[in-house]
């Protein structure tokens, strides 16, 4: 494990087999919530890690101002690169944020964070979707292999595809926006970001989780606290996550249709609950694809990812650590 898994071979990415940069480098998730960052070594040992509430109340200067405190605070001497996922939608290949659907910004124009960061910190900068670099994480230092999928259930819903070892870029060199798919299209019930209602991240982020609870129940409680709940045998509780898994294994159909994964790794905050909905979500999948598992074994393994919240930040890494940029 202490060798970068040969990724050459990613479609339509800037990321290379061997060490670009060798030394340390930074890694940062950039979350419509939070920020994780951390000093991460060329073998992928984290040596050290910080987290802080994304500043996007100031727009783009004022999360500019924040991501150049947290590296200048990180970098050593060793530090070569600088490697970043974010919440999309961006374009990773030209380093901008396009409009993120959770930032609340509306932005008219492309910003070039790359551009931006490498002018002020004088290190290489590249920038990648975050669930995208969670997936890189997986295959890198977790146990991904070849053919799976990564969900980030947190402020959002992102989704990163490795398929044959090879990450998967939509056209244009623009990540899909798997978050997007319309699971009930014009529901009332589920607003989302990007102005429509009834996608999947408005059911299954842990944010819209817990909005939704609050709305239904009156309580102001974090997915987790709701886990708590349920394990105690509270019914509206159980209630939540049943709603939960059943919306979850109508969204994996599309994902297994669409990309036929052996796995699909879950990860981001409300990952933690994984014991409430897992199981449900198994068992309804199952039957879900029923038919087709008669003649082929499409049935992925679901679970949590193994890395915890250290993917992102990993992932991060491994894209400084082999981006031509």
């Amino acid at each position: 494990m202490g060798h970068i898994i040969p990724l050459c071979c990613i479609r339509g990415s800037r990321y290379l087999g061997a060490h670009m940069a060798k030394g340390n480098v930074i890694g940062i998730d950039i979350g419509g919530t939070k920020i994780a960052a951390g000093i991460v070594t060329e073998q992928g040992k984290l040596l050290r890690e910080v987290k802080a509430q994304t500043h996007l109340h100031d727009g783009w200067p004022g999360l500019r101002k924040q991501l150049v405190e947290i590296c200048r605070d990180l970098k050593d001497k060793k530090t070569k690169a600088i490697g970043i996922g974010s919440a999309g939608p961006l374009h990773a290949p030209s380093g901008k944020l396009l409009d993120p659907t959770n930032f609340g910004w509306h932005q008219a124009k492309a910003i070039p964070l790359t551009t931006d960061l490498q002018k002020i910190l004088r290190l290489p900068v590249t920038l990648e979707n975050d669930a995208a670099a969670t997936a890189l994480a997986e295959r890198w230092k977790g146990s991904g292999g070849n053919d799976f999928v990564v969900l980030t259930l947190g402020t959002g819903l992102g989704i990163g595809v490795i398929c044959d070892g090879q990450l998967v870029r939509g056209g244009r060199q623009l990540h899909p926006e798997g978050g997007h798919i319309l699971l009930r299209s014009g529901d009332p019930t589920a607003p989302c970001g990007c102005g429509l209602f009834g996608c999947a991240e408005a059911f299954l982020s842990g944010k819209k989780f817990d909005e939704r609870a609050e709305k239904k129940h009156g309580e102001k409680l974090k997915g987790t606290e709701w886990a708590n709940r349920a394990d105690s045998g509270d019914k509206a509780a159980k209630a939540l996550f049943a709603e939960y898994s059943e919306l979850l294994a109508d969204y994996l159909v599309n994902i297994v249709v669409l990309y036929y994964p052996k796995k699909v790794i879950f990860a981001g905050s409300f990952a933690a609950t994984h014991s409430q909905f897992l199981p449900a979500t198994r068992e309804r999948l199952a039957s879900l694809l029923s038919r087709r598992l008669k003649t082929i074994p499409l049935l992925p393994e679901l679970r949590a990812s193994r890395l915890g919240t250290k993917s992102p930040i990993l992932g991060g890494a491994y894209i400084a650590l082999n981006s031509k940029t």
